[in-house]
């Protein structure tokens, strides 16, 4: 004799709850590219240089959105930089230490005006 399971009865709390929850952990209408947790630790570097070519990308972990990796928008400080670097006023860095950094030699503070400065800074409570 074969035996029917009979369905399991849900209420209609439970159904709500998995409406809720399936609408709150919708993915977004216009997705960046999406990529899990896992994929972008192990590939960080290539990401970044996505990123900073322009590119949004969404994190998601177990296909839930968990962060969103967006390029850093250039403040007005940063014009203000390039226009002095435009005029021969300064110059930027690379952001690179030459090789040699370390090893070259100090420069000579023969009046100890530098630990003058950082003592008196220290006793004014800065």
């Amino acid at each position: 004799m074969e035996s029917k399971k009979r369905p399991r009865h849900v209420s209609k709390r439970d159904r709500l709850k998995d409406a809720i929850r399936a609408w709150a952990f919708r993915p977004p209408l216009a997705l960046p590219d999406e990529e899990a947790v896992r994929r972008i630790f192990a590939q960080l570097s290539q990401y970044l240089a996505r990123v900073k070519a322009g590119e949004e990308i969404l994190v998601t972990e177990r296909n839930v959105p968990v962060a969103r990796i967006v390029p850093v928008e250039r403040g007005a400080g940063d014009a203000r930089l390039r226009e002095l670097e435009r005029q021969g006023l300064v110059r930027l860095g690379s952001g690179k230490l030459p090789r040699n950094f370390w090893k070259l030699p100090r420069g000579r503070d023969s009046r100890a005006s530098v630990r003058k400065a950082v003592a008196e800074e220290r006793e004014s409570g800065w």
